[in-house]
This record gives C-alpha cells, sequence and structure tokens, in this order.
C-alpha cells in the first residue's frame, strides 16, 4: 500500500506539469494570433498611408473642377 501511496504525489506532478504545458501551449497559441492579427492590421495601416494622399488630391482637383463648370 506504501508503493501505491507514494506514486500518487508522483503522478499529480506529472499531471499538473502536463497541464501547465497545456495552459502555456494554449497562451502561446493565442499570443500568436494576437501577433498576427497585428501585423496584418500594420500592414493594411501602411497601404492606407501609401494612398491616401493620392485620393485625397485626386478629391480635391474633382471638387476644383467642379467649382469651376458650377462658376461657368
Amino acid at each position: 500500500m506504501r508503493v501505491a501511496g507514494s506514486q500518487r504525489p508522483k503522478r499529480r506532478k506529472k499531471m499538473e506539469k502536463s497541464l501547465d504545458v497545456a495552459k502555456l501551449e494554449a497562451e502561446i497559441t493565442k499570443l500568436t494570433a494576437e501577433t498576427m492579427k497585428l501585423v496584418s492590421e500594420s500592414i493594411k495601416l501602411d497601404r492606407e498611408r501609401r494612398w491616401m494622399p493620392f485620393v485625397c488630391v485626386s478629391t480635391l482637383i474633382g471638387i476644383c473642377f467642379a467649382i469651376v463648370k458650377f462658376l461657368q
């Protein structure tokens, strides 16, 4: 009986370690997903930063042409 009783704490420690490892892996997976999401958002913002001046300028040119055509 002593042998069985002495093995229980070892099994519990192994189970606790495996649960800790599972929690750690889940946390790593979660952080990886968040990192990928942030990287994709950063890429999207970089694209917008590159193209936004062209959009603003073309809008202003269009407004100017509309005003000139309206006044004539």
